[in-house]
């Protein structure tokens, strides 16, 4: 199957839209955690359960709260603990004297969202408790079956099992979940937004759901419409044969664990806007899919540690990677260039027609020539190893601008590189690493719609020294870059909360006099008044005052009449107007604290942030 495979024909633009918004949403209340945002909707598109498994206070108990707000489904929290009963969880038949019968009291499992938290804090016969509601979404007590609402989604957090007052989950319990991730601790910029906004649980609380339950069957229902190809099937089946092949496992995975593996791809390739399964779709999944089924021999063999070296066996990850990056050996790739293949012919012509005539002098000649081409790839194969690319950065732009990429690398090896060529798309540049030194390169990556751009993988690859091969390798980065909204293109006035300007005293600045006072350490010497200075004998300098503007309240719900993208383009033109005016400036927008007021660089950044990751219409 092609690139060209139609989406499913259920998934309409509206419904596409909706999924966006609320990966958008669940990405603005979760900082930093893209990928694992995107594998807990997977969870929940293929039909399985997500675990979540991380040392406490790194935000599994906020993604799955963010989940739930951003689903519009009914959403019910276990704490579970030590002495939590099996009937806690599933409910209890009572006996009502009135009508002689025991009366169902439904438990809290019966939800479409069921947050199991820390769960690995309950004893097993409680985790076991889950077990039938999890794989046939049914729950039978007292001989009676209840059925569970559809969908029904469960996200289980639990705590490393080295942490006290845990208890591991069973085999047939962790089987039943299809993914397993890790939040780990976010980025330093993740971080520092974190500490600097809001409570999670106050923007949680404003979420507005994008997504309803006849939505997110519709959405399962075209997961089962993504097209899978022969070739890749193969490939999982490949993958199920080395896992129970490989050296240090001693529990392979099973048959459900390739089902769940193509169910998860399926609904990867949907969230990214593929109607078919490609070989990266089941290699980003892999891990998380398969860490928790693999069994190590030994207790040190973790289950991811031996999906990433099942996974390596078969073929190389192209996954987005964390930077910086150091380029060794097996991340290069070396192939003979046009000149290359000319200068090869040539060679093998030589060598023939020397043995052909016993021609020693043209028979050495040939030998000295291939063992130069042989000299020329090894050297190329060096000019890029120990090349390492530290950070990509990016100014933030407007929509529709190329954002200017800064490519810094740098070299411990006490060797010079020379001619090494950067390419991403149809942007390329060139520069020399000098011995354990750095360099910048900038590249440019155009943008379409405001919000995170994920960056396409960027290619450095050498023809030094004679040209005759090509050493490459690929980077791609894993933080996405900024665009800000596109403001709107007619410059609208500014709303006005008041006629009387305040104004302020500014030293050497602004228009009218306001005052002379004496000279101070520091003042510039153009701001003295000599005249003054000399007819009272000490120096005066001369203060002006300066207007501005009265604060300015820019609010969302004042352009009510206006449709969503309109109303960012509308506010962005009065950000900036505001900003070049120096008027200090509020930002209210949707499920989103006051921004301000204030002024300046940072405060223009905040708003025009803010505004470019609301959700698209």
């Amino acid at each position: 199957m092609t690139a060209s495979s139609p989406m499913p024909s259920m998934l309409t633009d509206q419904l596409r839209q909706s999924l966006r918004n609320a990966q958008d949403q669940v990405n603005a209340l979760v900082l930093g955690k893209v990928q694992e945002v995107r594998l807990a909707f997977v969870a929940l598109l293929s039909g399985g359960h997500l675990l979540i498994e991380d040392l406490p206070g790194l935000g599994k108990t906020t993604l799955a709260h963010a989940l739930a707000s951003s689903l519009g489904l009914s959403f019910q929290r276990v704490q579970f603990t030590s002495d939590l009963l099996p009937a806690d969880v599933l409910g209890v038949s009572v006996y009502d004297a009135g009508s002689r019968q025991f009366q169902f009291h439904p438990g809290p499992v019966f939800t479409h969202v069921l947050l199991a938290d820390e769960i690995n804090r309950a004893p097993p016969r409680t985790q076991s408790a889950l077990l039938e509601a999890m794989a046939e979404q049914q729950v039978t007590l007292d001989g009676q079956t209840h059925a569970l609402p559809d969908p029904f989604f469960v996200i289980a957090t639990q705590n490393p099992v080295d942490l006290s007052g845990t208890f591991p989950l069973p085999d047939s319990q962790l089987d039943r979940f299809l993914l397993r991730l890790a939040m780990g601790y976010p980025s330093v910029q993740a971080e520092r937004e974190l500490l600097r906004g809001s409570d999670r649980r106050d923007l949680i609380a404003r979420a507005v759901p994008q997504l309803d339950d006849t939505q997110v069957r519709a959405l399962r229902e075209a997961v089962g419409q993504v097209h899978v190809s022969d070739a890749l099937v193969d490939y999982v089946q490949a993958l199920l044969t080395r896992s129970r092949q490989h050296a240090g496992v001693r529990v392979g995975l099973s048959p459900r664990a390739g089902l769940a593996l193509l169910r998860a791809a399926k609904a990867h390739a949907l969230l990214l806007g593929r109607g078919h399964v490609v070989p990266e779709d089941v290699q980003t999944l892999f891990v998380s899919v398969a860490g928790h089924r693999l069994v190590g021999e030994a207790e040190s063999s973790t289950g991811p540690a031996l999906a990433r070296a099942i996974l390596q066996t078969l073929a190389r990850p192209r996954t987005p990677e964390s930077l910086p990056q150091r380029l060794d050996r097996r991340r290069i790739y070396v192939l003979p260039t046009r000149f290359g293949l000319f200068v090869a012919c040539l060679l093998v012509a030589m060598l023939l027609g020397a043995l052909n005539y016993n021609n020693n002098p043209a028979l050495l000649l040939a030998l000295l020539l291939a063992a130069a081409a042989i000299a020329s790839a090894i050297a190329a194969h060096l000019q890029l190893s120990g090349v390492q690319i530290d950070a990509i950065s990016a100014e933030p732009l407007p929509a529709g601008q190329p954002l200017r990429l800064r490519v810094d690398l740098s070299l411990r090896d006490p060797r010079a590189r020379h001619g090494l060529h950067l390419q991403l798309g149809d942007s390329e540049a060139w520069l020399d690493l000098p011995a354990q030194g750095r360099g910048e390169a900038e590249l440019e990556v155009p943008s379409e719609r405001r919000g995170w751009l994920e960056l396409p993988r960027i290619r450095l690859s050498t023809t030094q020294p004679l040209g005759l091969v090509r050493a490459w390798s690929w980077v791609w980065p894993e933080e996405p870059l900024l665009v800000y909204p596109l403001a709107e293109a007619k410059a609208s006035p500014l709303p006005q909360q008041g006629s009387d300007p305040l104004h302020t005293r500014a030293h050497a600045n602004g228009e009218e006099l306001h005052q002379l006072r004496p000279y101070r350490a520091g003042d510039p010497p153009r701001s003295i008044a000599w005249k003054h200075s000399a007819r009272r004998d000490a120096l005066l300098v001369r203060e002006y005052e300066k207007p501005i503007g009265i604060e300015v309240v820019l609010d969302w719900r004042a352009l009510a009449p206006l449709g969503q993208e309109a109303r960012i383009a509308r506010l962005a033109r009065w950000v900036d107007s505001a900003e070049r005016e120096g008027r200090r400036y509020t930002l209210l927008l949707p499920m989103h604290p006051p921004i301000g007021p204030g002024q300046g660089a940072s405060h223009h950044h905040l708003c025009l942030r803010a505004l470019a990751l609301l959700p698209h219409d």
